[in-house]
């Protein structure tokens, strides 16, 4: 009999050494009822679906076994979205708003998902702001005697201030965590088409976060590929 309850005993701490691997997700979206999102995994050259995940009565509780590093999208039915940067044993949560996912959305976990959400949420204030400048544009526009080329010239030279701006503080992000994936996210970041790094022009930003990746994560899918991107032989 004892010997019975030792096994018990063994298997219960073997199942939670198993499950403390996986990283835990949970979050709470006001005003939503029952409804699915669809999880993906964003690989270098691709994104996949991992699983659908139901929300129940605005709140849902879903884990990823993946033990090494990944990039994560919980993609609603709009253009909104949660995204998180997770490996085994991580832990986060999330909660926002139905009207407004992206604008309302909070967040607490672990600091790969954490730093990267602060650029999602600095990149937010520069779109609101170009918003903001192009519903200036259109109301300007109107007049009968405005002057439309230099208003053109006025609203781009506004539009290329808020963009070096937006530019410099990721920048300033991703030289102070080179060592985060969430550094590298940051530097493929853009709004639209249009890029803030280019691979070729600033390649020596794209170098720096490799050096200071490589030996944390020398076998993720995201290094391999950047070392592929940037030539390196074995």
């Amino acid at each position: 009999m004892k010997t019975e309850r030792f096994w018990v005993i063994i298997a219960m701490l073997c199942c939670l050494c198993a499950c403390s691997k996986k990283a835990a997700i949970k979050g709470e979206i006001t005003g939503m009822e029952t409804k699915y999102a669809v999880l993906y995994k964003v690989l270098p050259q691709e994104k996949v679906i991992e699983d659908t995940v139901l929300f129940v009565k605005g709140k849902c509780s879903f884990t990823i076994p993946q033990e090494s590093i990944g990039v994560y999208i919980l993609q609603f039915e709009d253009t909104s979205f949660v995204s998180f940067i997770i490996q085994k044993g991580d832990r986060v949560t999330f909660s926002a708003n139905k009207c407004n996912i992206n604008r309302t959305l909070q967040m607490e976990g672990n600091e790969e998902t954490m730093l990267h959400w602060q650029c999602r949420k600095e990149l937010f204030v520069f779109e609101d702001k170009v918003k903001n400048l192009s519903r200036q544009f259109i109301t300007r526009h109107q007049y009968a005697d405005a002057d439309v080329y230099d208003l053109n010239q006025v609203m781009l030279q506004k539009y290329d201030s808020l963009y070096e701006t937006h530019r410099s503080y990721l920048e300033h992000f991703i030289r102070n965590n080179p060592d985060k994936l969430a550094a590298l996210l940051a530097f493929y970041q853009g709004l639209g088409r249009r890029k803030f790094f280019n691979s070729q022009t600033d390649r020596d930003l794209l170098e720096l976060i490799y050096q200071h990746l490589q030996p944390v994560y020398p076998q993720s899918e995201y290094i391999l590929d950047l070392k592929e991107r940037l030539g390196y032989d074995d």
